[in-house]
């Protein structure tokens, strides 16, 4: 039994948040102001930050949260921006508190011309 759960109004033919049982499937978020959709453009370091702070926001709203974070799926238009990403992303998902696994990939053509993308898959509490 899936249940899309409604946060914002995608532009395109999407579920932004799709709950499965106790798992929320969240689709892919960039650097993008959530209440006009306008894109906010930046170093890779802030593109990451907002792109996650995106995912919080859908997974708080749908009762869930980062520390609920299974899995990311992180694309980046350019392997050099790796290490950038990879810093705001370690500020974002403490390694300490066993970060989610995850599997990075380069070379993509992201909306807007952003430098990147990430999806998640996160556990809901009841």
């Amino acid at each position: 039994m899936k249940r899309q759960v409604m946060v914002g109004s995608p532009t395109a033919t999407y579920s932004e948040v799709m709950r499965f049982g106790d798992l929320l499937f969240v689709s892919g978020q960039v650097s993008d102001n959530p209440d006009t959709g306008e894109l906010i453009p930046g170093d890779i370091e802030e593109q990451t930050t907002n792109a996650i702070l995106n995912l919080k926001r859908h997974l708080e709203a749908a009762g869930s949260s980062l520390d609920n974070v299974i899995k990311c799926t992180i694309y980046l238009s350019k392997p050099e921006l790796f290490d950038g990403m990879n810093k705001a992303y370690r500020k974002m998902f403490d390694p300490a508190k066993g970060a989610p696994a995850r599997i990075t990939t380069y070379g993509a053509t992201l909306y807007g011309g952003m430098d990147v993308e990430i999806e998640c898959i996160a556990g809901i509490e009841d």
